[in-house]
């Protein structure tokens, strides 16, 4: 486990930066070996890593978080956590940063109406060491568990935690052919980790990597 008071090239899927100001978020990456009997479950990763990071987030605050698929954590409609997996060899790369304290008004402009730190919405302090240490044993108390024994609860957890399903979604996907803005119903999780989209025009379609641009 490895973990940063600061990052000065911080970043989330698709090389995007993530920004890291000095002691007013946790950014961390664990390090996990996954063994030959759990590689097909890569895809369930990031959502069982989503699930353990909003139940420590809903404990400390008893606020309510959205879960966007397949990565991010939103509450009030903004961003305040994003999860990167990455596999190595034998192993899983889990790394999370979370905006902890401060004003989102200290953000850079262009992300300070689209993110927002946990104090400012909770009105309530968690110190980086704090979340992690509570991070780390939900990860192992519940995500490793249900990885090894049940990893269909990972699904079920997720699915009746977000808010998205069952509303209406703008997704960015990442396929064989390219990159394509699909609109749709978000209607559930399919037992491999892939959302599953009804397009406006009645097409059921799933997808194992991509982004939600807009819910609702």
């Amino acid at each position: 486990m490895l973990a940063a008071d600061t990052q000065t090239l911080g970043r989330g899927r698709w090389d995007r930066s993530w920004y890291s100001p000095p002691k007013k978020g946790l950014y961390a990456s664990v390090l996990l070996y996954r063994g030959k009997s759990q590689a097909t479950h890569f895809h369930l990763l990031t959502l069982g890593v989503a699930v353990a990071l909003v139940r420590v987030l809903e404990n400390h605050t008893g606020l309510s978080f959205e879960m966007r698929w397949p990565n991010d954590i939103y509450i009030s409609n903004k961003k305040i956590a994003g999860i990167l997996t990455e596999e190595y060899r034998q192993f899983w790369i889990i790394g999370i940063g979370v905006n902890l304290l401060g004003p989102p008004q200290s953000f850079p402009k262009d992300l300070a109406e689209q993110a927002t730190t946990l104090e400012h919405e909770s009105g309530q302090t968690l110190s980086p060491g704090h979340a992690l240490q509570s991070f780390l044993d939900v990860l192992e108390s519940y995500l490793l568990e249900s990885l090894r024994k049940n990893p269909e609860q990972i699904v079920t957890d997720w699915q009746l935690g977000s808010h998205m399903l069952g509303k209406p979604v703008m997704l960015r996907a990442h396929g064989q052919k390219g990159e394509e803005v699909v609109r749709g119903i978000a209607e559930r999780i399919s037992p491999a980790g892939e959302l599953i989209v009804r397009t406006f025009n009645g097409k059921l379609r799933k997808f194992i990597s991509g982004e939600i641009i807009h819910v609702g």
